[in-house]
């Protein structure tokens, strides 16, 4: 009798375990949640278009000004990446990488780049919205995610 709690609990943990798996309800090693998403064009630091995608812990509404933040900057325009999608983009440090760049800000001004990370897109929407996911590596966190973004955000872009 003595042998079956811990076999039960054992056996308990392990479905446990096996419910989170399959549910996908585990959390990352961090527990920060970024399930608000807008997207607008930009400018690449060679002044080409590019787009920033822009994930937050609260409705941003293009403002931009809501910490802590993920900032997803693909050194492409919209139009060049539509036709290509749905793709995926590797996204190291390394600064002279020329598809882009992801950075994580806990307040404005202070940001750290990611240490590697994956970015998938699945659509963009021409003037509406863009849908994927994310896998980032920054300051010893895990963070991954889906994002949708709320709309297009409208904003005077001349680059180059």
């Amino acid at each position: 009798m003595y042998q079956a709690k811990p076999i039960m609990t054992a056996i308990a943990i392990g479905v446990l375990i096996l419910m989170g798996l399959i549910g996908g309800k585990f959390v990352a090693a961090s527990t920060l949640n970024f399930p608000y998403a807008s997207i607008r064009d930009d400018c690449a630091p060679w002044d080409g278009a590019a787009v920033t995608i822009r994930l937050s812990q609260r409705p941003d509404h293009c403002q931009f000004t809501h910490y802590p933040a993920i900032e997803i900057r693909l050194w492409m325009g919209r139009n060049e990446l539509m036709p290509k999608l749905p793709a995926s983009y590797s996204l190291p440090s390394n600064a002279q990488n020329s598809q882009g760049v992801v950075i994580l800000c806990d307040r404005p001004n202070h940001c750290q780049t990611a240490q590697s990370s994956r970015i998938w897109l699945d659509a963009i929407y021409p003037d509406t919205t863009a849908k994927g996911s994310y896998s980032i590596q920054v300051d010893g966190k895990n963070l991954e995610g889906h994002f949708h973004t709320e709309k297009w955000c409208t904003q005077r872009v001349l680059c180059g």
